[in-house]
């Protein structure tokens, strides 16, 4: 599935000198999914149409009883492995994802998500072998219900842009290498929505990533954190202070961006019935 670039963006062949072709399964691609067979298809054919072959596939249902379940059993396939999560909670799952990789570098494409374009992990993995970077942020597309919207990434990110969700950090377009995913432990399974960002606070506290503004990744904006806004703020306030520190001006800092977030967030849900007009009921 090929997409259009957003304005501003130019599509850059891989560097000749970044040709993967010798090296195998060289990305590690996890799918967290949970009774969603439809988003997981359209996921799984978006990653077996990418013009680059060498990636692994780990697939991390919910439960046994879960149809993707049986699909993927039903593949075999030598490069798609099935990892049922054990206990509850999506970062659990991310973490058991994690643990199964056995590729180079890591990325985490979650049930209906996309590959940005068929020439995507080409593209990705010419820089990573070429730039070597522990991780990398890359662009992508949020789809949403007021149609599709292009997130470029900040160039050399900063702690308060990060921890504020300010820096247009999308987790399909992150790519770890696996062994300093591991060594920062993975997600914080004490979230429920905001481990991705605590996680990059604690990557970025310890190396700096690379940023390509590409699109590499298409978000569908009807998850978790996109729907409970007001736990996701809260969390977001509690991972800056559990990462950032407790200093008077963090904790000054940080108060005043969860105050203007919970009023944006108030306002946005008070207005909206508003602008919608009056309900009229069918009699």
């Amino acid at each position: 599935m090929s997409l259009p670039l957003a304005a501003g963006w130019q599509l850059s062949p891989p560097n000749p000198e970044g040709n993967c072709s010798t090296l195998r399964h060289v990305i590690s691609v996890v799918t967290i999914v949970k009774n969603d067979l439809h988003g997981f298809l359209r996921t799984r054919r978006s990653l077996e149409h990418q013009s680059f072959d060498m990636w692994e596939h780990i697939v991390v249902p919910a439960s046994a009883e879960d149809s993707v379940c049986l699909y993927v059993r039903d593949l075999r396939h030598d490069r798609t492995s099935i990892r049922v999560q054990e206990g509850r909670g999506i970062y659990s799952a991310m973490n058991q994802g994690l643990a199964a990789t056995t590729q180079e570098f890591v990325v985490f494409l979650n049930a209906g998500d996309l590959f940005a374009t068929e020439n995507t992990l080409e593209i990705v993995s010419g820089h990573l072998v070429n730039e070597g970077p522990d991780w990398s942020i890359f662009g992508g597309y949020v789809e949403g219900v007021k149609g599709r919207v292009a997130v470029h990434p900040i160039p050399n990110p900063q702690p308060w842009l990060v921890g504020c969700g300010r820096a247009n950090i999308m987790h399909p377009s992150v790519y770890y290498r696996r062994d300093f995913l591991l060594e920062l432990g993975g997600y914080s399974e004490s979230y429920s929505i905001a481990a991705d960002l605590e996680l990059n606070l604690r990557a970025l506290a310890t190396a700096r990533p690379t940023v390509t503004d590409i699109p590499v990744s298409v978000f569908f904006a009807d998850g978790v954190s996109s729907t409970q806004v007001f736990s996701s703020i809260n969390e977001a306030r509690r991972a800056r202070s559990a990462v950032m520190g407790t200093s008077p001006f963090t904790v000054i800092a940080s108060v005043m961006w969860f105050g203007y977030q919970i009023l944006r967030a108030a306002g946005a849900r008070w207005l909206s019935p508003a602008l919608r007009g009056p309900r009229i009921s069918a009699r």
